[in-house]
C-alpha cells in the first residue's frame, strides 16, 4: 500500500466489515455511510512492499451511529491512528 494512499479507505473497510459483524444487516436495504475521520495521525509513511495490520474496535453504538478507533501498524510500530 504505497505512502499516497493512507488509512482512510482501509480503515472505511474494515470499520464497516466490523460494524456488520456486530450487527448483522440485509446489505440490499442498509447502506453503511462513512461519517468522519477524528484525530488521524499519521506518523510514518506506508510504502510499497509494507504489510499494513489493521486495528479496529468499537468505541461507542448509539442507535445506528457508531465510533471506531483504529490504528495501522506495520511490523508491530503504529503508523497511524484515529477514531471514525
Amino acid at each position: 500500500m504505497p505512502g499516497v494512499l493512507p488509512a482512510p479507505r482501509p480503515w472505511a473497510q474494515a470499520g464497516a466489515l466490523l460494524a456488520y459483524e456486530g450487527a448483522p444487516f440485509d446489505p440490499l436495504t442498509k447502506v453503511i455511510y462513512l461519517m468522519s475521520f477524528d484525530k488521524v495521525k499519521f506518523r510514518k509513511p506506508v510504502v510499497p512492499g509494507d504489510r499494513l495490520d489493521l486495528h479496529v474496535k468499537i468505541e461507542r453504538q448509539k442507535g445506528v451511529i457508531w465510533r471506531l478507533a483504529g490504528e495501522g501498524k506495520v511490523d508491530g510500530a503504529t503508523r497511524e491512528r484515529g477514531r471514525r
